[in-house]
């Protein structure tokens, strides 16, 4: 089994998710600062995810010859738009229910978990730069 395909297929699926979502726009008041969510919506500027570790344990299948079995890979997903974007209703495809990859004949299934994100937004009212965001996701993987 090439497991290097199936990492790439959790980062093409990320990604394509990604530049397929339409994130609402932010904007604020002039008079107060006040936010809302706006009509417009936009697409990343920017979309990668990097394999940034792996877990191992015992195979959970009786296997001759293979002492250790992948079981996690851990990713770092990272975002950048070019204003500020509200980031729930993506985080919420992530997560209700958790995004599934079907076991095919070289890969195994794949369940694709957010953990956790640190979100940096521009200071309000200086659209110089827009949110960014850097996810760690792990990717489940389940014995073919």
């Amino acid at each position: 089994m090439d497991l290097t395909n199936n990492k790439t297929r959790v980062q093409n699926a990320l990604t394509g998710l990604a530049y397929n979502h339409k994130f609402p726009k932010i904007t604020y008041s002039q008079n107060n600062n006040e936010a809302s969510v706006s009509t417009q919506k936009v697409h990343p500027t920017v979309a990668y995810a990097n394999e940034v570790g792996s877990e191992f344990d015992k195979p959970e299948r009786n296997r001759r010859g293979r002492l250790r079995e992948r079981k996690l890979w851990r990713f770092e997903f990272r975002l950048a738009f070019s204003v500020e974007v509200s980031l729930e209703s993506f985080e919420k495809s992530l997560t209700d229910p958790p995004l599934l990859l079907s076991k095919t004949t070289d890969l195994p299934q794949t369940e694709i978990n957010l953990i956790s994100a640190e979100i940096q937004h521009p200071v309000i009212q200086e659209g110089a730069t827009g949110t960014s965001v850097s996810y760690t996701i792990e990717a489940n993987e389940y014995p073919i």
